[in-house]
């Protein structure tokens, strides 16, 4: 980007009209150009150098433009541009009257009283040299009016006076050790609160139904030196023939082809079919088995955390379009891949993402030990 207003002349094949937008922005916010021509370049390498860096103000700075130099000792291609404000506030502030409806009414009381003669001055405009100077005159009607019954606002100081760099620092403290710190005054009381805050109690009276109750106070209150006998080949055989078929009690009344894991907190469902429609209804089929499953054991699963991960070889299922199943009403969010006890697993299967990151963690290991031999 060159031009003359900021740079020497150079002949070469580009062309020296490349700085003409930036002149045109320039003109356009009235700034001004605090480079001169001989200056010593901005930008100075051992094949080329040029002065592409470019210093502009408004003119409520023009008392600094004098400072303003190259330095060329640097480490840099690019040279420093140095100037020096010194401690004077140049903030440009824009004047604003201090409106209520007493001065109003003056101003536009003293408008009305020329109103005649402006509107005549504007029925004798002809052409649009005419409008221009009425324009100018209106304009400087206003500000005359403006400037003698109106007062400017008083700009108020944005701190207090009382407020120093010490008391920045002591609050930006604080601050940090807000944020970083922990709301405790003892260690035991720290692990009480994690322990509340990971571990909430559940109450009983409210959670548990009537069966499940006398359930465990039955079990809470038995007590018993003997141990019961073991049951023998014909009791089993008696009670797996009068369960009913595919209504095995819990997680086993799930879909064909429909498989369950479980480890810890985190449960993956598998559901495999021939196309969108059977992968949904299957779908639909297993959560409400897990959701009552979960209702009879007082747990609750996450829908904000549930995700959906669409499998297929031959792209025959879609994220802008997966199979709908949902979990308390919610249908399940799509993903491309997801994370589960260590391995990334994305829709074909091809474990690159999961290679990928496997990669960065081994780069990061053998770039710390290689610092540390």
């Amino acid at each position: 980007m060159r031009h003359p207003l900021w740079g020497p002349e150079v002949k070469d094949h580009r062309s020296g009209d490349e700085g003409l937008p930036f002149v045109d922005f320039i003109i356009k916010h009235s700034l001004n150009i605090w480079n001169y021509p001989n200056s010593d370049p901005t930008f100075d390498t051992t094949r080329a150098k040029s002065w592409i860096d470019v210093t502009v103000a408004f003119a409520a700075l023009d008392f600094a433009a004098h400072t303003w130099h190259v330095t060329t000792r640097t480490l840099s291609d690019h040279n420093y541009l140095e100037y020096n404000l010194g401690e004077l506030d140049v903030t440009e502030r824009i004047p604003r009257y201090n409106l209520n409806k007493f001065r109003l009414n003056k101003v536009a009381q003293k408008i009305a009283n020329i109103k005649s003669t402006l509107l005549d001055q504007l029925d004798r405009s002809v052409s649009p040299e005419d409008l221009d100077r009425f324009l100018l005159v209106l304009t400087a009607t206003i500000q005359e009016v403006c400037a003698t019954y109106l007062k400017y606002t008083k700009p108020r100081p944005k701190t207090v006076p009382w407020w120093d760099a010490e008391l920045e620092m002591l609050r930006n403290e604080i601050w940090s050790i807000q944020v970083d710190g922990r709301p405790c005054t003892s260690l035991r009381e720290s692990i009480e609160q994690i322990v509340k805050v990971l571990f909430p109690s559940d109450n009983e009276v409210l959670t548990e139904s009537w069966d499940q109750q006398a359930r465990r106070l039955f079990v809470e209150s038995y007590d018993s030196a003997n141990s019961d006998p073991h049951f023998t080949k014909t009791e089993v055989w008696s009670a797996l023939k009068q369960s009913k078929r595919r209504k095995a009690p819990g997680l086993y009344r799930l879909p064909p082809n429909s498989y369950v894991q479980a480890y810890a907190d985190d449960m993956v469902l598998v559901v495999c079919g021939h196309n969108e429609s059977q992968i949904a209804e299957k779908g639909r089929a297993a959560m409400s088995i897990i959701e009552e499953w979960g209702e009879l054991n007082n747990l609750r699963f996450s829908p904000q955390k549930t995700c959906m991960l669409p499998i297929t070889y031959r792209r025959r299922l879609s994220l802008a379009d997966p199979p709908v199943v949902n979990l308390y009403g919610q249908p399940f969010r799509a993903v491309g891949e997801m994370k589960y006890l260590g391995v990334i697993w994305d829709g074909g299967l091809t474990f690159h993402a999961h290679f990928k990151d496997r990669k960065v963690a081994i780069d990061t290991l053998s770039y710390r030990l290689a610092l540390t031999v």
